[in-house]
């Protein structure tokens, strides 16, 4: 580390990020328009549902939702023209008359949230408090919802300052993928990817934490114990889809747990936890008889689990035509596509992201221990079954039955899946690269970083004002 660099060096990294998120997320926050994030609508619903208590979405035919203020319907009606339109623009002062809308909590209907009914009310945990803050004082829906964006964005930064604060290594790298368009366009709304990509960094790091120390016989303690724990549930209650990554936690050698047999007992109890949680919650939801396409009769998860029973094959050739058609549009979605996936950044600067993510990566002096070839295996086994879990639940409610390609993903589904995604690609440059030289100063490369997160919060918000406002 260069001493002479004190304001870029990687112990300031943390703080940097925070100030970054907080004054330009900030900004997404009110200058994105109300309902501009892809689903936020729904999570807008489902969070107030969670701020009344209403930990379930209840039933009513096909529907998915609960019995909320009418207000809130109305208050979503005022920019619902917008998604999937980039003609149609609104103003400030649109925004602005969309205050007078009163709660009258009084007037209530039954309202459907389908893509977000699903998901649990760990996810809307940040958003749901504000909202109910916002009730208590007697506000009117435009207010809370700003609450319940800002309440967000604050979560995620915190959780994203411990992550770069426990990360042993990568943490350009890290920042960067926090800092980019989408990660940040998430953190700055209602939505529940929010707290996933949270989670799931936080927890990422933290079992990376506790398993690079160079010092071999170091036992980590109680209460890193509980945290791994703790976010382990988190990561599983997140989506169904990212359980595999709690099986990072195998890259912690037994000697840190202070043996084998404790190693082992927590790592049974852990997952039985982890089995016994998910099940009583996926108990609680539709399931996979949740419609999410109610136009769409040919989109059916029964009927399409039955078809794979009789044709295994043909799931397989589906995921290979739709990465074959949607690949590109998967990358770019992971770098940057924002409002209703309708905002696409150029390919120049989602390429200048992932070649800055790529370089992020070259090891340098200081660097933790090499991993080894096994714990390699362990990271690429967990996010090549993330990304499986993901593409087999999109053909079940999102392909239509027997449908030749896969539809439905996402490149945002795979930001969660970032922080274990940089570790294997460092790791495989040092253990299998070795011709690559390690670099030997960290702050070029954090300077760097930061200035690109700079530039691409500026350009981003430049991006927003085009879409969505006159000139």
């Amino acid at each position: 580390m260069n001493d002479e660099a004190p304001l870029v060096n990687t112990n300031r990294l943390p703080v940097w990020f925070a100030g970054i998120a907080l004054l330009f997320g900030s900004a997404m926050v009110f200058l994105t328009p109300p309902f501009q994030v892809t689903d936020e609508f729904w999570h807008f619903f489902r969070a107030y549902q969670v701020s009344q208590g209403g930990f379930v979405a209840k039933s009513q035919g096909n529907a998915q939702g609960a019995v909320l203020p009418f207000s809130l319907l109305r208050l979503a009606n005022r920019f619902a023209k917008l998604p999937q339109h980039p003609a149609e623009k609104t103003s400030f002062k649109a925004i602005l008359d969309a205050r007078q809308i009163p709660l009258d909590p009084g007037q209530e209907t039954f309202t459907n949230f389908p893509f977000s009914a699903n998901y649990s009310p760990l996810v809307y945990a940040p958003q749901a408090i504000a909202m109910a803050v916002g009730r208590w004082a007697g506000l009117k829906p435009l207010a809370f919802f700003y609450l319940g964006r800002e309440a967000t964005l604050l979560a995620w930064t915190a959780a994203g300052f411990f992550t770069l604060r426990l990360v042993p290594g990568l943490r350009a790298a890290i920042l960067i993928l926090m800092l980019m368009p989408m990660s940040l366009s998430l953190a700055a709304s209602m939505s529940a990817d929010a707290v996933t990509i949270a989670l799931c960094l936080l927890f990422t790091a933290l079992v990376w934490h506790c398993g690079a120390g160079k010092d071999a016989s170091f036992e980590i303690g109680r209460r890193s114990k509980a945290a791994i724990f703790g976010l382990s549930i988190g990561v599983s209650l997140c989506k169904f889809a990212y359980w595999p990554l709690i099986s990072l936690v195998l890259l912690i050698p037994p000697v840190r747990f202070g043996g084998t047999r404790r190693y082992v007992r927590f790592i049974v109890v852990m997952v039985v936890t982890n089995i016994v949680v998910s099940v009583a919650w996926m108990s609680q939801t539709a399931g996979t008889k949740l419609v999410l396409r109610p136009e769409r009769t040919d989109v059916n998860a029964s009927g399409q689990m039955a078809f794979v029973r009789s044709h295994p094959i043909a799931f397989c050739e589906a995921v290979g035509r739709g990465l074959e058609h949607d690949g590109p549009f998967i990358v770019a979605s992971f770098v940057g596509n924002l409002g209703w996936i309708d905002t696409p950044l150029p390919p120049v600067v989602v390429g200048v992201y992932l070649l800055a993510l790529l370089a992020a990566c070259v090891p340098m002096r200081g660097d933790p221990t090499v991993p080894a070839g096994w714990q390699l295996g362990v990271i690429a086994a967990a996010v090549c079954a993330c990304v499986v879990i993901f593409a087999f639940l999109n053909y079940l409610v999102w392909t239509p039955v027997g449908g030749l390609r896969l539809e439905g993903l996402q490149g945002r589904y795979f930001i969660p899946l970032g922080a274990a995604g940089l570790i294997l690609i460092w790791g495989a440059m040092r253990r299998y690269f070795k011709a690559i030289p390690p670099r030997p100063d960290a702050w070029q490369i954090n300077l760097i970083a930061i200035g690109l997160c700079i530039c691409g919060c500026f350009y981003t918000l430049l991006l927003l004002l085009r879409r969505y406002f006159e000139a």
